[in-house]
């Protein structure tokens, strides 16, 4: 009797071992974080960002590649993860190919100071993860031939990464202007749509549609020399050479105006000018509240 008691008072230990083994999370390294062992300027920078922000920060899109021995043919197999943009929470996007160009130590360094001196003083409420890279390209398919060219791209998102192309910081234009400018684009992007279907299904679509016709079409066909002469189309800004603004342009330019300007200040600009006033009705409530959503801030 006395040994049948001591078999399943064993026999119970290991029930209890084994279910408290089963409810113990593994301490998997998060691959969005820098390995907490490496010591080179990379993961410093990293490392700091973090610190500093609650951010991850990436220089590349892979986040992880780890050497998992030999396969059946004696060659190296790797376990590895990539960031994967075309993924998001419930949905996979189509088609959606990105090509990158990295930085070099130098550019790393550069993109972490504007980062933290400039970005983060514009938006307050930081993505998961940051992806910075020199340039940023999507693949993207012509509606009528079918055939694929590389699009270059500011910006790309989804619900785990922010991912920003910084190849306009090396050159002239002020750092936090870059910043307000890049916010901007961000939440013309957070609407949704592409310019491949005509912004189908973007939030802004209303906004769009009023001058959806116009966009990137020579100047002279609408008799435009000054900035002035494009009020009348619609346009506050003039940012495409010889032709009128893009779609994109034209929302940013917009935004920007939103949330640099007072309404009072707006109107008293732009009041006489039907077409930008009712594009400016549609986009102020759409632009402020997803300024307010991604904490978003102008000084």
């Amino acid at each position: 009797m006395r040994l049948n008691i001591f078999i399943w008072m064993i026999l119970a230990g290991c029930l209890f071992s084994c279910e408290k083994e089963k409810l113990t999370p593994s301490k998997a390294r998060n691959p969005f974080a820098p390995d907490p062992e490496a010591t080179d300027a990379t993961s410093k920078l990293r490392r700091d960002f973090y610190e500093k922000t609650g951010c991850f920060l990436l220089f590349n899109d892979t986040l992880r590649h780890e050497y998992k021995g030999l396969n059946a043919s004696g060659e190296p197999y790797y376990d590895t993860e990539l960031l994967a943009m075309d993924w998001d929470l419930g949905a996979v996007k189509s088609g959606h190919t990105l090509r990158f160009e990295y930085l070099n130590q130098e550019q790393q360094q550069k993109a972490y100071d504007f980062l933290v001196n400039d970005l983060y003083d514009v938006i307050k409420t930081m993505p998961y993860s940051i992806l910075v890279v020199n340039k940023m390209e999507l693949s993207v398919e012509d509606f009528y031939t079918g055939e694929r060219t590389w699009v270059s791209q500011t910006f790309d998102m989804n619900s785990r990464c922010l991912a920003i192309a910084i190849e306009g910081l090396f050159g002239d234009v002020e750092p936090m202007e870059f910043a307000q400018d890049l916010c901007c684009a961000i939440i013309f992007g957070s609407f949704g749509g592409s310019e491949t279907n005509y912004w189908e299904g973007s939030e802004a679509i209303e906004f769009l549609n009023v001058n959806m016709w116009d966009y990137d079409y020579p100047k002279f066909w609408y008799g435009v020399t000054t900035l002035e002469d494009l009020y009348p189309y619609g346009f506050i800004a003039d940012t495409n050479g010889d032709n009128l603004p893009t779609a994109v342009q034209d929302a940013c330019a917009y935004i920007k105006a939103i949330l640099f300007m007072t309404d009072q200040e707006f109107r008293e600009k732009y009041g006489m000018y039907y077409q930008v006033m009712q594009k400016y009705e549609i986009m102020k409530p759409l632009a402020e509240k997803k300024a307010e959503k991604l904490g978003i801030k102008f000084k």
